[in-house]
């Protein structure tokens, strides 16, 4: 396959950091500059208060990245809230964005807000997260699991992830104050795309067909509102890149390539 010449910024969802890509940076050729920034109030940048909208998290990014790459232009690879924000970048700054993957990811403000989440899932994940902290169980790296993700029960790869996932999150976790804030910025986060129509050639948006952390019909809305962009469906959970990394890497390389 072909390789892209210029940089791929890799970027998270909601209450992770990039620690969570686990493996799926390994994945791509040694040929392609791979450039893993944390969001504002995650990670490395834990120490930065979390912006309340996603323009402002394009404005942090910004600073993130190193100019030279900038002005000769990224493609990105945004998971959820990641893709968010990559798609809002890509219209305020088209000239740095060459082109954008959003995986499972969602827009719509208002009243559709709460039509992009999965309510009984979000509760047991909050659940089990307070059962954590009160009993000092491990619920919550496992229950994360068997939603964001389609792998069978009995394949070793699943028991990897949450074990990984475990020991990430006794190291450091993102704090319930950061993700709200996450959650707000993208709840009132919807794209627009009318001044400049053609920009949306340079989306391509992965649906995960057996999405149970968000509806996945919330991505074909997202579709709906960015003119011209690309829909692909794959049959994996939420974190397409767990289950699914060379898919999303093929098109994703596909797709960068018409942008280059």
């Amino acid at each position: 396959m072909s390789s892209v010449k210029s940089p791929i910024l890799l970027l998270r969802g909601i209450n992770s950091d990039s620690r969570y890509w686990l493996d799926f940076p390994d994945e791509f050729s040694d040929e392609i500059k791979l450039l893993i920034v944390d969001l504002p109030g995650t990670g490395k940048n834990i120490a930065s208060k979390t912006p309340l909208s996603i323009s402002d998290h394009v404005n942090f990014l910004r600073n993130e990245i190193n100019a030279e790459d900038l002005s000769r232009g990224i493609h990105i690879i945004g998971l959820s809230l990641g893709g968010m924000i990559a798609i809002q970048w890509l219209s305020m700054f088209p000239n740095e964005i060459k082109s954008v993957t959003a995986m499972s990811s969602t827009g719509g403000k208002i009243y559709s807000s709460i039509r992009r989440i999965n309510p009984v899932n979000w509760f047991k994940l909050t659940f089990s997260i307070a059962t954590d902290k009160i009993f000092r169980t491990n619920s919550f790296s496992k229950k994360l699991v068997s939603i964001v993700t389609n792998i069978h029960n009995n394949e070793p790869r699943k028991n990897w992830i949450a074990t990984k996932f475990s020991n990430l999150s006794m190291e450091s976790r993102v704090s319930i104050f950061s993700t709200c804030r996450q959650i707000i910025a993208a709840s009132n986060w919807s794209p627009d795309f009318s001044d400049s129509p053609e920009l949306g050639k340079r989306v391509l948006l992965l649906k995960a067909k057996y999405d149970r952390f968000i509806p996945p019909k919330a991505v074909n809305r997202l579709h709906n509102m960015i003119p011209n962009s690309v829909l692909y469906e794959i049959p994996s959970g939420h974190q397409i890149s767990l289950s699914h990394p060379d898919e999303v890497i093929e098109l994703s390389i596909s797709h960068f390539m018409d942008w280059e």
